[in-house]
C-alpha cells in the first residue's frame, strides 16, 4: 500500500509539472503587461456567419484605454476602428484578459467559430467587457480583490508556521500528530494558492492568464488531499474511507491534468465530477463525524465538525451559485467558509500541540523524579546504575570515592530527624562543591554517596581532599557535627577493571575508613 501511495504522489508531481509547462508554452498572451480598470461597457450585439461581434464606442478623450475581458469563450479577435490588435486561438487562454488599446472611435469583440445552432452563444452572450483608463483598473481590480490578496497573505504565515511546528515536533518525536499538522499546513498553503490565483489581482503582474487559471484549478482540486489526510488523525476508524476518497480526488486530478495537457474538451464534465464528490466528502465526513460525537469519546472532534458544518454550508451555496450564473462572484463565499474551517482546524491543532506538550513536559518531569534524589537534587541509585551501563562501554580510565555519614542515626535519635536531614544535604553539598563539573555525585542509599570521575588517579585523590576539606569547614560551623568516611578506588588498579569491581573496592576501602575513625575517636 505504501509503495502504490509513494507512486501515486510521483505520478500527481510529475503531472503537474507536465500540465503547468505546457500551459506556460502553448498560451498565447498579449505582449505587454496591461493595466487598467473600468466600468462594464454597455456596448451591442450582432451575429456573423460564423462569429458573434460586440461593439463598443471608445472614448477617443480617455488615456491609456484599456478593457478587461471576461470570457469562457477562448477563440476571439480585439479590433479597434476594424483593425485587429489582438487574436486569442489557443484553448489554454484564461477567462480573463487585460488589453491595453490604441487611441480609437470602436471597439469590437469578435468570437470566432459561433456558427448559427452550435450552441455558442450562451457563452460567448454571458462574456464582460470592462472599458476604461489604466489607473482606475488598477484600482477596480485592487478593490474588488483585496480580500484575495488578505486571505492569502493570512495563508502563507499561518501554513509555513504549520510546516515549520510539524518539523520541530517530528525532529523532538513529538508523538504522532506532526502528521496532522503537515497536512493542514498543506492545506491552508493550497488554500490560499487557489483564492490567490482564481481572483483576478493578479492579472496586474502577469498577461499568462492561462497559466494563472491552470495553477487555481490544480490547487483547488488538490486541496482535499491534504484535508483528508488531517481528518484521518481525527477520525482514524474511518481512514479506509478516507484514504479511498483521497483516491478518487488523486484519479479526478489526473484526469484534469490530462486534460489540460492534451487539449481536451471535458473541463466542464471533470468539474462537475468534482463537485459531486465533494458533496459525497462532506456528507460521508459529518454522518460518521457526528457519530463519533455521539459516543463522546473524541473530545477535539467538536471543533472539527463545527468547521465541516460551515465549510459545508458555504460549500453548498458556492456550488448553487457557480451553477445558477456563473458570472456572480461565488469563490469569496467558498473562500468565506474555508476562512472559517481554517480557524477552527487551527485550533483543534493548537489545542492537541498544547496538549502534546503539556504531556511531554509531565513526562520530563517524571523521567527526570526517578533518576533524581528529592532530598540532596543528586542523582540516585538508578541513576548511578545507569551511569555504569555507560562506562561499561567506554574503554576510558574512570574511579570512585565512596562516602558514608558518620553518625546519621545519632543525629536523628537525639536532635530529630528534620536535623538528620539537614545533615544529610550540607554533605550533599560538600561532594557537589568537591567533585565540581569534574564528577558526577549520587546518593545510592540512607546515608551512602558515590562520586565518580574519568581523567586520571591524581584528579581523584585531588576530589577525595577537597570532599575531606569542604566537610571538616561544614563541620566547623555546624551545630551539630559532620564528618564521612571516604573510600577510593580507581580502574587501572583493579586487576578486572569494570564498575561492579571498582565499586566494591571503593566500597571496602570507605568501610576500613570508618573503622579506622571510630578507633581513633574511642581511643
Amino acid at each position: 500500500m505504501k509503495q502504490f501511495r509513494r507512486f501515486l504522489w510521483a505520478l500527481l508531481l510529475m503531472g503537474m509539472a507536465i500540465a503547468i509547462y505546457s500551459s506556460a508554452v502553448g498560451e498565447t498572451a498579449p505582449e505587454k503587461i496591461n493595466w487598467g480598470g473600468a466600468e462594464p461597457a454597455a456596448g451591442s450585439w450582432a451575429r456573423t456567419a460564423d462569429a458573434m461581434e460586440f461593439s463598443y464606442p471608445m472614448d477617443a478623450a480617455r488615456d491609456e484605454p484599456t478593457i478587461l475581458l471576461r470570457s469562457a469563450w477562448q477563440k476571439y479577435q480585439i479590433l479597434v476602428d476594424g483593425n485587429a490588435v489582438y487574436t486569442a486561438s489557443s484553448e489554454r487562454n484564461g477567462a480573463f484578459h487585460l488589453f491595453r488599446l490604441p487611441q480609437g472611435q470602436e471597439l469590437t469583440v469578435r468570437f470566432l467559430d459561433c456558427a448559427p445552432g452550435s450552441g455558442a452563444e450562451s457563452a460567448v452572450l454571458q462574456s464582460q467587457v470592462y472599458f476604461g483608463s489604466r489607473s482606475g483598473i488598477q484600482w477596480m481590480i485592487l478593490r474588488e480583490n483585496l480580500y484575495a490578496v488578505l486571505f492569502s497573505g493570512f495563508a502563507l504565515v499561518l501554513g509555513i508556521a504549520c510546516l515549520l511546528a510539524a518539523y520541530c515536533m517530528q525532529r523532538q518525536h513529538f508523538g504522532n500528530f506532526y502528521g496532522s499538522v503537515y497536512s493542514l499546513g498543506a492545506y491552508i498553503l493550497l488554500a490560499g494558492v487557489w483564492v490567490l490565483t482564481d481572483s483576478k489581482i493578479l492579472l496586474l503582474v502577469s498577461q499568462k492568464a492561462g497559466l494563472v487559471g491552470l495553477i487555481s484549478y490544480l490547487s483547488f482540486h488538490a486541496l482535499y488531499l491534504p484535508l483528508l489526510q488531517f481528518t484521518i488523525g481525527v477520525l482514524p476508524e474511518k481512514r479506509r474511507m478516507l484514504e479511498i476518497l483521497q483516491a478518487f480526488y488523486s484519479g479526478l486530478l489526473l484526469l484534469l491534468m490530462a486534460n489540460f495537457i492534451f487539449s481536451l474538451p471535458y473541463l466542464n464534465v471533470l468539474v462537475m465530477a468534482e463537485h459531486l464528490l465533494m458533496t459525497v466528502t462532506i456528507a460521508l465526513i459529518l454522518y460518521h463525524g457526528f457519530r463519533e460525537m455521539r459516543r463522546g469519546k473524541n473530545k477535539a472532534l467538536g471543533r472539527v465538525m463545527a468547521g465541516y458544518v460551515l465549510f459545508a454550508v458555504c460549500s453548498i451555496l458556492a456550488i448553487t451559485i457557480y451553477y445558477l450564473d456563473s458570472s456572480l462572484p461565488y469563490s469569496p463565499v467558498y473562500m468565506l467558509g474555508i476562512f472559517g474551517f481554517i480557524l477552527l482546524l487551527a485550533e483543534t491543532a493548537g489545542q492537541r500541540v498544547l496538549e502534546q506538550i503539556n504531556e511531554n513536559a509531565n513526562m520530563a518531569v517524571y523521567a527526570k523524579l526517578a533518576y533524581r534524589d528529592v532530598l540532596t537534587g543528586l542523582g540516585n541509585r538508578a541513576a548511578f546504575v545507569r551511569e555504569t551501563q555507560e562506562t561499561k562501554q567506554s574503554a576510558a580510565p574512570f574511579g570512585y570515592i565512596m562516602v558514608d555519614v558518620n553518625d546519621l542515626k545519632k543525629v536523628n535519635d537525639t536532635l530529630g530527624h528534620p536535623k538528620g536531614d539537614a545533615l544529610i544535604h550540607r554533605v550533599a553539598q560538600c561532594l557537589q562543591r568537591a567533585a565540581a563539573e569534574k564528577g558526577n555525585c549520587y546518593r545510592i542509599g540512607g546515608d551512602e554517596f558515590v562520586v565518580s570521575l574519568n581523567g586520571s588517579r591524581e584528579a581523584l585523590l585531588a576530589c577525595a581532599d577537597r570532599i575531606r576539606e569542604e566537610i571538616a569547614a561544614a563541620d566547623a560551623g555546624s551545630e551539630f557535627p559532620v564528618s564521612a568516611a571516604l573510600g577510593l578506588a580507581w580502574s587501572e588498579d583493579q586487576p578486572d577493571p569494570i564498575p561492579a569491581q571498582v565499586f566494591r573496592q571503593a566500597d571496602d576501602a570507605m568501610y576500613a575508613d570508618k573503622k579506622r575513625m571510630k578507633a581513633s575517636r574511642e581511643a
